[in-house]
């Protein structure tokens, strides 16, 4: 039982790394790039390139093979958000059990009383979450009691519930709906909350899932390939280096992109290594980078 997000994130550190590892599998084909270095060296125009290096792992065999894991992971990343839910609200186990049984947390999560706040405050969010965990204990259940099937060609997932009667079978595209949704909702958790890329993700996914009777929810983002802004640093007169995002940000109101976008900045003197970021958290003004202590929004890769 999780009290603490602490907690959260060690006991369900396994279930998150499968889930990062499972993903590609099922990735649609790599974004494209946008080259502006050409504009950071004062020419009139960029560079659009193809799909980039980053490319998924598309072999249907072990994509089939390791559903099962995939599913189990994610759907216990979801039954802990829940228990974390409960904790953060101070509602302990009926007559003091250590552990929380599935169906009573099944119940307070369709009872309207558990609150949201550690991931989101879009309540039509948070209530699609708790109905895609309640609608799928049937399945875990299946899963673990080794009732559940899997057929390969085309990839579902089938069972029976407890009480003997056949589930309806789920589809690749849900069950992959399902897996990319809670691998966001474990980030959305150990990062104090769903950003604005992440929420538009997540009711993405939860409109895909409607079959679980997820309704109300904002349309969100279609999840497509991210695009990149690959970019330079500028030198000052100071013998200072310095990041153009006023550039960046001119390139983004100019293409009126929907899509997810991330800007990756080439080093001076080194070879391959970049700060990235997510240029919608980017500053609208250049900014002095100090190669020590980068900004908060910029990491090394």
């Amino acid at each position: 039982m999780v009290t603490n997000i602490n907690e959260y994130e060690a006991e369900t550190a396994f279930e998150r790394f499968a889930l990062d590892r499972y993903l590609p599998l099922t990735a649609q084909a790599s974004g494209s790039y946008i080259d502006i270095r050409p504009l950071i060296d004062g020419g009139k125009n960029v560079i659009q390139n193809g799909a980039s290096h980053i490319q998924a792992n598309r072999e249907d065999n072990l994509r089939a093979a390791f559903l099962p894991l995939a599913f189990g992971a994610a759907w216990k990343v979801l039954d802990l958000t829940i228990e974390l839910a409960l904790a953060k609200q101070g509602i302990k186990p009926q007559r003091e059990a250590k552990l929380w049984p599935i169906k009573e947390k099944a119940r307070i999560a369709m009872s309207e009383t558990l609150n949201g706040a550690i991931l989101t405050e879009e309540t039509c969010t948070w209530v699609g979450i708790l109905t895609c965990y309640v609608s799928t204990i049937e399945y875990r259940h299946s899963l673990i009691h080794r009732q559940a099937q899997f057929v390969e060609i085309p990839l579902t997932l089938s069972g029976h519930g407890r009480d003997g009667m056949p589930l309806p079978p789920l589809d690749e595209a849900t069950l992959r709906a399902l897996i990319a949704l809670s691998q966001l909702v474990g980030e959305g958790i150990i990062s104090n909350g769903l950003n604005r890329r992440r929420l538009d993700n997540v009711n993405f996914l939860l409109n895909r899932l409607s079959c679980f009777g997820v309704n109300s929810v904002p349309q969100g983002v279609r999840m497509k390939p991210i695009e990149y802004y690959w970019m330079k640093l500028r030198p000052d007169p100071h013998g200072q280096w310095v990041a153009p995002f006023s550039i960046v940000h001119e390139q983004m109101r100019c293409r009126r992109q929907l899509g997810h976008i991330d800007v990756r900045i080439d080093l001076p003197g080194e070879s391959g290594r970049q700060l990235v970021g997510q240029c919608e958290d980017l500053p609208d003004w250049d900014v002095t980078i100090d190669f020590n202590q980068p900004p908060s929004y910029l990491a090394y890769q």
